[in-house]
């Protein structure tokens, strides 16, 4: 007689339960290594930009400028950022070649060109990816330290890169070890990378107002009535103006971008962002990769930004271990432990 029988009810919802208890245990792990998985990326993507802008440094004897391109001619070039420069140095010359020759070559952010809409996967943060826009964009900018004044005439280097500013290793006295290259300016999931335009210089005597330029209790929103650009940080990987393409290290990361008493550039508070849980990830100097917490001692936010002769002369950075990250001269020392 045949006494094989099925599984009761009971007994099935237990087997539901305990696959289910061990899915939901599982779940979490998978995230986080997914996360971690895509965070490595990120860091290689900045490497790999590091290395660029080093052997563009050993062919020329000095790092692109953070603005301005001066190998192509023409419209726009002055506004270019450093990323087409250092093109031919990450097996992109075919792209540097078609923007250099083109003879009818369109202004930045020209819709239907084919240049400016490309993507270059280097220059995307894996956990952002496409985010299907008009332009071809860059979730990473070249830093320029703790310069909030005289963004656009920089007289001083007090980063690493500045408009029109060809930094030599000479420049860096704190080290390239000590000095943050490149960092991220990626949106966070599901919102825009919006900058405001238009504040007030208030903000340079006391950074801390640019902080409250987003709703209360939100890191990523802007309150209604601030004035944003219509374009986006990062949004034209070929466009080096501070607004859209460079980052300073005064406010801490994921803190809201600011323009003074402009809207493409000029002076103000361009925040480093990213979307990997509690912090961004930089490069140094040296092509060291790290990754700073978003909650990074930003010292004093009611000190006034630095004035040029300040920066000439080397002033300490009022804003703690991460403004001396960025900045070339503050004789802080040794900080790669942030």
């Amino acid at each position: 007689m045949n006494t094989k029988r099925g599984l009761t009810v009971i007994e099935l919802l237990v087997v539901v339960l305990i696959i289910g208890v061990l899915i939901g245990m599982l779940l979490p792990s998978v995230s986080r290594s997914r996360s971690a998985g895509l965070g490595a990326q990120c860091l290689n993507n900045l490497r790999q930009l590091a290395l660029s802008s080093l052997n563009y440094e050993s062919a020329n004897m000095h790092f692109p400028m953070g603005v301005g391109v001066d190998a192509i001619g023409g419209v726009d070039a002055e506004h270019m950022s450093g990323l087409v420069a250092i093109l031919p140095f990450m097996e992109q010359n075919n792209v540097f070649a078609r923007i250099r020759d083109d003879k009818e070559r369109p202004p930045l952010w020209t819709l239907e060109y084919e240049m400016w809409e490309m993507r270059i996967p280097v220059f995307m943060c894996p956990a952002v990816g496409d985010d299907g826009q008009d332009f071809g964009p860059t979730h990473y900018g070249f830093c320029i330290g703790d310069r909030a004044r005289n963004v656009a005439r920089p007289e001083a280097v007090r980063g690493m890169f500045g408009t029109g500013q060809k930094v030599t290793f000479a420049d860096l006295p704190d080290g390239s070890s000590n000095t943050i290259m490149l960092g991220e300016m990626a949106p966070h999931e599901g919102t825009r990378t919006d900058y405001a335009t238009k504040q007030s210089a208030e903000s340079l005597r006391n950074p801390s107002v640019a902080r409250m330029l987003r709703h209360e209790g939100s890191v990523w929103r802007f309150r209604g009535d601030v004035s944003l650009s219509p374009l986006q940080r990062g949004g034209l990987w070929a466009d080096g103006r501070s607004g859209v393409a460079m980052f300073n290290t005064v406010l801490p990361p994921n803190s809201p971008t600011a323009v003074v008493d402009g809207v493409l550039g000029g002076d103000g508070f361009f925040s480093a962002s990213g979307r990997h849980p509690g912090a961004v990830n930089v490069v140094m100097g040296d092509a060291s990769v790290r990754s700073v917490a978003t909650d990074v001692d930003c010292g004093d936010l009611t000190a006034a930004t630095l004035g040029e002769q300040e920066m000439v002369d080397g002033a300490k950075s009022p804003y703690g271990p991460w403004g001396s990250l960025g900045a070339v001269n503050d004789g802080a020392g040794d900080v790669t432990q942030f």
